[in-house]
């Protein structure tokens, strides 16, 4: 008996990430442009967890969203002023 390979399965093409780039000043982001979202192809500007996220909110070491209606946005500019100094950012 032949050693027969056979064809791989129908393998779907991997989605290119693209960079979340934060849109101007006085526009607001949500959770995936922040923290990406690999189903839309998103690459966030922030390596961390959904619940790594809201833990440094909560803790002040990282902005608090404006809550519209069960949505919650964060405006690009507190996002910009917490990526220049992550670290060491408290909200006000």
């Amino acid at each position: 008996m032949k050693n027969e390979t056979h064809p791989p399965k129908s393998i779907e093409p991997e989605k290119k990430l693209q960079p979340f780039v934060l849109p101007p000043d006085g526009s607001l982001v949500r959770a995936y442009g922040i923290l990406g979202d690999r189903k839309k192809g998103i690459i966030g500007v922030c390596e961390m967890s959904r619940t790594m996220l809201w833990s440094q909110v909560n803790s002040g070491r990282f902005p608090k969203p404006l809550k519209i209606g069960r949505i919650a946005a964060w405006r690009a500019e507190d996002i910009r002023e917490y990526l220049k100094d992550p670290e060491n950012y408290r909200s006000a």
